[in-house]
């Protein structure tokens, strides 16, 4: 009769044990899946940043073609000087 109490609270020593690292385990899983999430919401922020930081060099590389092609225009023009204007 002791032997049978005493695998009776072994079992369910055991059993407890078994829940426990259970629970663990399933902790650390919602821990890494939350991990990836973030890391994964970040990388999209940082893919928009990206984004918006090329666009921002098109637009500026499209405002120096123009600046460029006025100034190559201002320089083919030519130039009236006072003296010949009198």
């Amino acid at each position: 009769m002791l032997v049978s109490l005493e695998a009776i609270f072994l079992a369910t020593f055991i059993l407890i044990n078994q829940n426990r690292q259970a629970l663990v385990d399933t902790y650390r899983e919602l821990e890494e899946e939350q991990e990836e999430e973030e890391e994964e919401k970040e990388q999209e922020e940082l893919e928009e940043d990206v984004q918006d930081i090329q666009k921002d060099l098109d637009d500026i590389k499209s405002a120096i073609a123009f600046i460029q092609q006025k100034v190559n225009s201002l320089e083919k023009t030519p130039v009236v000087s006072e003296k010949q204007e009198s």
